[in-house]
């Protein structure tokens, strides 16, 4: 692989992990599920596991009751192939409950690590290990009056 191709490959995997990141969030769960291959190999340690892209985007619905925040940084990604790639996202996320819930909500701060393949000329999300380093609750949200 060149230079400009696996240049170019690492911006499509940059774009791919800002969709996700913005599709969580929305509870775009349609939009998610085309994100990852149909074998996706997913965990989220400590909370939950599993495999296969309907699966990830249906646990999308495990917070629709919930305002999340996802933001990452600093990718490392390395081109493996033509096809293949692997990833280190740090990550920090905010996940506010409903007021109905009488909790404000978690702030987490962690690392994605991620393998990607390219599909149909697509990059995919194949494998995803999220291992938050760091849980905090947040505070009573105030109403501002």
């Amino acid at each position: 692989m060149d230079a400009v191709s696996r240049l170019q490959a690492i911006e499509d995997i940059k774009r791919l992990k800002a969709r996700y990141c913005r599709f969580v969030d929305l509870n775009r769960r349609d939009e998610l599920r085309r994100l990852f291959t149909d074998d996706i190999v997913y965990e989220f340690k400590g909370w939950k596991k599993g495999q296969g892209a309907d699966s990830f985007a249906g646990s999308a619905q495990d917070f629709a009751d919930r305002h999340s925040f996802h933001r990452v940084s600093m990718p490392d990604i390395e081109i493996l192939s033509e096809t293949t790639a692997r990833g280190i996202w740090a990550m920090v996320d905010i996940i506010e409950y409903p007021e109905s819930s009488g909790k404000a909500g978690l702030r987490g701060y962690g690392y994605y690590h991620e393998e990607y393949r390219k599909v149909d000329g697509a990059w995919r999300i194949s494998s995803l290990l999220l291992v938050r380093h760091r849980l905090e609750e947040l505070g009573r949200r105030h109403s501002g009056e």
